[in-house]
């Protein structure tokens, strides 16, 4: 059996014109999930940078920028160094 090069064209061609809004429907799920994962990052990055700056970099302004970004609640612990005598 032969399959005419011209058919095949003509009905795929029917089928996408007739059918164009489902299968927009279903395209755009894909490409919405490339956008998030992709841009995601970014906005993470931006979002701890903001933070950061402006606590002023004091110490452990780092830790306590990444915990207020990823929602954690504990603080970083004051180094050694920094404890005031007792």
């Amino acid at each position: 059996m032969k399959i005419l090069f011209e058919r095949t064209i003509a009905c795929a061609h029917r089928f996408a014109y007739s059918n164009i809004l489902a299968i927009l429907g279903i395209g755009w799920f894909p490409f919405l999930l490339a956008a998030l994962i992709s841009v995601w990052p970014y906005l993470a990055v931006t979002q701890l940078m903001y933070v950061i700056v402006a606590t002023g970099l004091t110490l452990g302004a780092v830790a306590t920028a990444y915990n207020l970004v990823s929602g954690e609640h504990d603080v970083a612990p004051m180094p050694e160094s920094e404890k005031a005598p007792a």
